[in-house]
C-alpha cells in the first residue's frame, strides 16, 4: 500500500518511466501476480526501449531515459544484493570477538535465542537456543525490555516527518534501479539485466519502513531497531509465508551523523552475528546510501523463479498495465 501511494505520486512524461511505475504498481497492487510475470515484464524492458530509442532515432529527438539508460564508460552502479564477503573481515573467525559481543549484549539473548535455527550454529555456545513454539518461551514486549516491537510504518509526533524521508529515500532507490545501463544495440540478456531485475525484486519486497532519529544515541537505536526488525521477520508467520521473500527498510534521518561509523556497524553489528547464529544465509543484509544511510533486511529473498509455462500470466499482466496508466 505504501508503494502505491509512493508511486503513484512520481508522475513522468517519458513514456518509458512511465512504463516504469506501471509495472512497480502493477506488481505492487496485486498479489494475484506472481513474481515470475514481474521478472518477464522487467526483463521486455530492453525492447521497450529499443523501440522508444528507435522510433526517436528517426524524428531526431534524444532516445528516451528511465527504463535502463545507456551504458558509458564507467562502470555499472554497485550490486547491492553481493555483500563483501563475512570472511574478509577482521573479526570473521575471532572466538574472542564472538565472545565479547554477546557478553556485551547479555541481556539481547532471548531475542538472539529465537533467531538461531541451527543448534550447531558457533553463537550456541554463548547463547542458549529455545523452542520458540512453546509457550513458555514466546519474548516479551514492554517498557523494560531492550529490543521493541515496531510498527509496520511510522506512527506517533514524527509520523508525517518519517513519512517524509521514507519517501524520498524510496525516490533514491527508483532513481537507482532506473540508472541501471540497457544495451540499445544488443538483444542478449547481459549482467546489467539481472542487476535489474535483482534491484528491483529487493526493492518491491519491502513491506516495514522505520526510521531513526540520529544524535548520541543513535548506536544503540539503530541497534535496536535492526535486532527488532531481524526477529520479526524470522518469527512474524505472515513474514515467514511470504513468497519470495519479506523486507524491513530502516533508515537513519541524518547520514551525517558523526557519532556513528555507519558502514562499520552494519558489519560489526549485523552481519558478523548474524554469521555466528548460523542465520547470515538466510537474511540478507545491505548497508546503502539512499541520499540517507539505510540498512535493508530481507528474509529468505530466494531465487529468481523459472518462466517456463507463464504466457498466460504475463499476457494479462501486460494487458493490465496499459489500463493502469491510462
Amino acid at each position: 500500500k505504501s508503494y502505491i501511494n509512493y508511486s503513484s505520486s512520481t508522475q513522468s512524461s517519458d513514456p518509458v518511466m512511465k512504463l516504469t511505475r506501471a509495472i512497480m504498481l502493477s506488481v505492487a497492487a496485486s498479489a494475484v501476480v506472481e513474481s515470475g510475470a514481474f521478472q518477464s515484464a522487467f526483463h521486455r524492458r530492453r525492447s521497450v526501449v529499443v523501440a522508444q530509442f528507435a522510433k526517436n532515432k528517426k524524428s531526431n529527438q534524444p532516445a528516451a531515459k528511465g527504463f535502463g539508460n545507456v551504458p558509458s564508460s564507467s562502470a555499472a552502479s554497485k550490486k547491492t544484493y553481493v555483500p563483501e564477503p563475512i570472511s574478509d573481515f577482521d573479526e570473521s573467525d575471532s572466538e574472542e570477538a564472538m565472545s565479547e559481543f554477546f557478553q556485551t549484549y547479555s541481556e539481547w539473548h532471548p531475542l538472539f535465542a529465537q533467531i538461531i535455527k541451527s543448534p550447531s550454529a558457533p553463537a550456541t555456545a554463548h547463547v542458549n537456543i529455545v523452542d520458540s513454539e512453546t509457550s513458555e518461551n514466546e519474548l516479551a514486549f514492554g517498557e523494560e525490555t531492550p529490543w521493541s516491537k515496531l510498527p509496520q510504518m511510522p506512527s506517533g509526533e514524527q509520523k508525517d516527518e518519517h513519512l517524509l524521508i521514507i519517501s524520498e529515500v524510496l525516490d533514491a532507490f527508483q532513481k537507482a534501479l532506473t540508472d541501471i545501463p540497457v544495451n540499445e544495440i544488443s538483444q542478449e540478456e547481459d549482467e546489467n539485466d539481472l542487476q535489474f531485475l535483482e534491484e528491483g525484486r529487493r526493492m518491491l519486497l519491502l513491506n516495514r519502513f522505520n526510521v531513526v532519529n540520529a544524535g548520541s544515541s543513535s548506536q544503540l537505536d539503530l541497534f535496536r531497531y535492526c535486532w527488532s526488525e531481524i526477529h520479526h521477520l524470522v518469527t512474524d508467520e505472515e513474514s515467514i509465508a511470504a513468497e519470495g521473500g519479506s523486507g524491513s527498510l530502516i533508515i537513519l534521518d541524518d547520514s551525517d551523523d558523526d557519532s556513528l561509523d555507519f558502514d562499520h556497524f552494519v558489519k560489526t553489528y549485523i552481519r558478523l552475528p548474524l554469521s555466528w547464529m548460523g542465520m547470515g544465509d538466510a537474511i540478507e543484509v545491505a548497508g546503502l546510501d539512499r541520499g540517507r544511510s539505510c540498512v535493508r533486511l530481507i528474509h529468505n529473498v530466494g531465487a529468481i523463479p523459472d518462466l517456463d509455462e507463464r504466457d498466460r500470466q504475463i499476457d494479462e499482466f501486460v494487458d493490465g498495465l496499459e489500463g493502469l496508466d491510462k
